[in-house]
């Protein structure tokens, strides 16, 4: 009962009957083109070839776990609608982008805000008119919250693309059930009002495609359009696949976005788009885990750039990708542990060290 009183007194409810909707007047809105059908907010690819991105109205979701490109498409994201954003055909052009980012310093949100200007081709005017920016990284859930409540009360009447990069730091305990249900409540309150949400968050190590802790669990169910992302086979880009989708059904295909230099999403490279078949089953590649570790035990200099290495050579990693980050954490924790720089093999490690493998 004190939760629902707390609820209550935070979003001003006011519980009293709620009439029936006039359904002779929704018919009205319907064929006056009033109310638009939902679509697609980006769709990548060719005629033929197409790939939903997300969905432009309600909430939507971006999947992955650390270090398989989520900021990083969010960017490329960003950049394809503020393209749009300023033509007068695009059905939100009129719409500000609001892009909240909770985890990096100045030293890493900043080059991705350079990224968006330099790469969106619109004057810094243009860009600025329609993209407001905030780091949420000294601020709790409670202050992030208010904070983006203030902006959108400020910006009426005019509507907003809330974009949250990683939405867990909305939270104190992503398994508290109360504060999940209370981000649930903020989030329909803004759908309700026309915004549109995109968030991005941690799926489970467990292999199964939803959020982490009960907030993942409230977004799954509430989500209108849910992706996630992988890093390439290759390590050579970011593969994305539809999770859930309300607009159409659950796509076949997957996208594969290819890499520039520095790494991030290369939006002048077209993205391979493929039907996803019933492939082989893919490499064990916990099968190697004997060997690396017997490897790095008779490295020369036992530093995890060098345990990286040794992975990338293995597999056939590029050394600037993170798939070798991402097989240390999901394979080799177990058995090698790094403290203050320092390698330490666990005792399940150190059953590989002496073995001739």
């Amino acid at each position: 009962m004190l939760f629902w009183r707390k609820i209550k007194k935070q979003f001003k409810i006011i519980y009293m009957p709620k009439e029936f909707i006039d359904l002779r007047e929704l018919m009205k809105k319907i064929r006056s083109n009033e109310i638009k059908k939902d679509k697609p907010l980006l769709i990548f690819g060719e005629e033929g070839e197409k790939f939903y991105v997300f969905q432009d109205s309600g909430l939507n979701m971006l999947l992955g776990q650390p270090g398989n490109g989520k900021t990083k498409f969010i960017t490329g994201v960003i950049i394809e609608l503020l393209k749009r954003i300023k033509e007068s055909e695009y059905r939100y052009y009129d719409y500000t982008i609001v892009y909240i980012d909770t985890e990096r310093p100045e030293s890493q949100y900043a080059f991705n805000i350079e990224q968006i200007v330099t790469k969106c081709g619109l004057s810094e005017d243009d860009i600025f008119e329609n993209l407001r920016f905030i780091s949420t990284l000294d601020l709790n859930g409670a202050e992030t919250k208010s904070a983006l409540k203030e902006f959108l009360k400020r910006n009426k009447p005019k509507k907003c693309i809330i974009i949250i990069d990683h939405a867990l730091s909305l939270v104190n305990d992503m398994n508290n059930l109360q504060e999940a249900n209370e981000i649930d409540l903020l989030f329909k309150m803004y759908i309700s009002e026309g915004h549109i949400i995109l968030t991005s968050m941690h799926s489970t190590y467990n292999g199964m495609q939803k959020g982490m802790g009960h907030l993942g669990s409230a977004f799954d169910r509430g989500a209108s359009f849910i992706l996630e992302i992988v890093n390439s086979d290759d390590g050579e880009g970011f593969t994305l696949k539809n999770v859930k989708s309300r607009i159409a059904s659950k796509s076949k295909k997957e996208m594969t976005m290819f890499k520039d230099k520095d790494g991030n999403i290369d939006l002048s490279i077209s993205p391979h788009i493929s039907e996803i078949t019933g492939k082989s089953k893919p490499e064990d590649k916990s099968a190697s885990i004997p060997e690396i570790v017997y490897l790095f035990a008779r490295a020369t200099i036992r530093t995890k750039k060098e345990l990286y290495s040794i992975i990338n050579n293995k597999f056939g990693f590029t050394d600037d990708s993170s798939s070798a980050s991402t097989f240390y954490k999901k394979f080799l924790t177990d058995y090698i542990v790094f403290e203050n720089g320092s390698p330490y093999f666990t005792d399940k490690g150190k059953a590989f060290t002496n073995k001739d493998i």
